[in-house]
């Protein structure tokens, strides 16, 4: 039965001067916990609460900015979350226990107070960690025409932020969802990268070869080239926090909403054991794939096995097309012929079954 490959409406694109060509695709994935989708409709973000007395302000404006960024595929907004002054106005009215986290027996009546199904709260802690240590880098010297070792002083800053996300069902007061993310920064300053602190103390300079002290006028002139290309930004604490913190609530993300992936299809042109007439046939329809024109290809293809083609390539482009639709349930047995037709290990194949496996699993997740 013929069948008809409509124009993809999908992100797909080639990418060439490879062989073999690899079609690009882009599929909206589910998201990897299941059952939290009656939620979306009517999320409530609480305040997350830090451990000891770490505080982060922009952690609720954050999460809200990213759930409202994540689009169904009519481009609208995937979460419908309660107004956030709503919130904030009935949390003022509340009385909480002394750490002043929103504990799961006041979920319903809160919830239930600003009209939400869900509540997205939690904790976060900020772990510190400062260590001084001395490294060695090669420069070269103008004024000694080679290159000489460079030890300089630094200080590396390490920033870990610990999240843990809590969604709790406003009916049952149950918690829906929790799960422990985490993310590190590691910034150093050195010496010899901050203008202001560069020059003092002045880095101790050591001959690469000899492991002698660099007499001072070589110094002076390393030193004056260093400067000139010194980096200037200096990266303070809040950006590190800011950088660890969108790492962890990304994460979340994936754990409570949809997200694209992309996959790499890469075209099988082997055309040994077909007819000359299918041979020209199959490589016009390979030449339409990349070209960016699948649709035409995928026409071409099924034309072919309508009237009587049996090979393994043109199976598995079968295969690609139908995947390229995101029709797994299609593609998927079609793979496993074209696995079966060409009687040993095939990577292309391999790795395409196992894909369209895993894409099923994600995709009939509940």
């Amino acid at each position: 039965m013929k069948k008809s490959f409509p124009l993809f409406v999908f992100f797909l694109f080639i990418l060439g001067g490879c062989t073999p060509t690899t079609i690009n695709t882009m599929v909206r994935m589910k998201p990897l916990k299941s059952g939290l989708e009656p939620y979306r409709h009517g999320l409530a973000v609480l305040p997350f609460t830090g451990a000891s007395r770490d505080r982060d302000e922009s952690i609720v404006s954050e999460i809200e900015i990213n759930l409202n960024s994540v689009l169904d595929p009519d481009g609208t907004s995937y979460f419908k979350l309660v107004d956030r002054a709503m919130t904030q106005r009935v949390l003022n009215e509340q009385v909480f226990d002394n750490s002043g986290v929103v504990l799961t027996r006041q979920a319903s009546r809160i919830g239930n107070m600003v009209g939400a199904k869900g509540l997205l709260t939690g904790t976060f802690e900020i772990r510190e960690n400062k260590t001084r240590k001395t490294v060695e880098r090669s420069k070269y010297s103008s004024e000694l025409k080679k290159s000489i070792t460079v030890r300089v002083r630094c200080e590396e800053v390490q920033i870990e932020y610990f999240f843990r996300p809590r969604l709790i069902d406003v009916e049952t007061g149950e918690v829906k969802y929790t799960s422990a993310k985490s993310a590190k920064n590691i910034a150093e300053y050195c010496e010899d990268g901050d203008r202001q602190t560069y020059m003092s103390p002045a880095p101790m300079m050591i001959n690469a070869k000899t492991g002698g002290e660099v007499k001072q006028t070589a110094v002076t002139r390393l030193l004056g080239d260093l400067l000139t290309n010194a980096q200037t930004q200096e990266i303070t604490r809040d950006m590190q926090v800011d950088k660890t913190r969108t790492h962890t609530i990304q994460q979340m993300l994936y754990d409570i909403a949809p997200y694209y992936a992309q996959f790499l299809i890469k075209l099988i042109e082997d055309v040994k054991g077909m007819s000359p007439v299918e041979q020209t046939k199959f490589k016009d329809a390979t030449s339409f794939a990349k070209a960016t024109r699948l649709d035409r290809a995928c026409e071409m293809w099924q034309e072919m096995a309508d009237t009587g083609t049996k090979h393994y390539a043109l199976t598995y482009s079968l295969a690609m097309c139908h995947e390229a639709q995101q029709d797994w349930e299609e593609a998927l047995p079609l793979y496993m012929q074209a696995d079966r037709m060409i009687g040993k290990p095939n990577a292309q194949i391999t790795n395409a079954l196992t894909r369209v496996q895993n894409l099923r699993r994600n995709q009939n997740r509940q």
